[in-house]
């Protein structure tokens, strides 16, 4: 064997087949790359609807001269534009965002186990302790409101309260 040279990288030569697939000149490696490549735009896609969202809620609120008229702007009964475009873009995206990654069921000690949603992480999130106490009294505000039946209203409502 002839002695390597430490400047430049050792390569690797793929197998023909996996398992006994034919590998059609390709290596296993190119797969993986391209469900990685895919993984990466669907999560930039999550984070540009945030995004987006954000910038069409900052340019409903650039029209305003002083805080007087910002305020104005961010009342829902005296401008709906605000809370349609929350409601609307911002919520969904958000709910996305957290939606993504999560298991489909965690576990629980009575039902054995629960389907997973981004209210449940609200709830996990909202445990007592003293730097959450504003985040677990909201947590119980919206919780306790009966109109909310599914956890998208109370998520959306979650959201809402942290925006206020």
């Amino acid at each position: 064997m002839g002695a390597r040279n430490p400047g430049h990288p050792t390569q690797f030569r793929h197998s023909q087949s996996f398992g006994g697939v034919p590998s059609a000149g390709c290596t296993w490696g190119a797969d993986a790359d391209r469900v990685s490549v895919q993984l990466r735009e669907q999560k930039k896609a999550l984070l540009m609807a945030v995004s987006t969202s954000v910038d069409k809620i900052v340019a409903h609120f650039s029209t305003a001269r002083n805080l007087v008229q910002k305020a104005q702007l961010g009342d829902s009964r005296l401008n709906p534009d605000v809370g349609y475009l929350v409601v609307s873009t911002l919520c969904p995206a958000l709910r996305a965002l957290v939606c993504d990654g999560l298991k489909p069921f965690q576990k629980d000690v009575i039902t054995g186990q629960r389907p997973s949603s981004p209210w449940s992480v609200v709830e996990a999130s909202a445990k007592p302790g003293p730097h959450a106490r504003s985040l677990n009294a909201l947590y119980w505000r919206v919780s306790r409101l009966g109109p909310l039946r599914s956890n998208q209203q109370r998520f959306h409502a979650f959201i809402l309260g942290l925006l206020k």
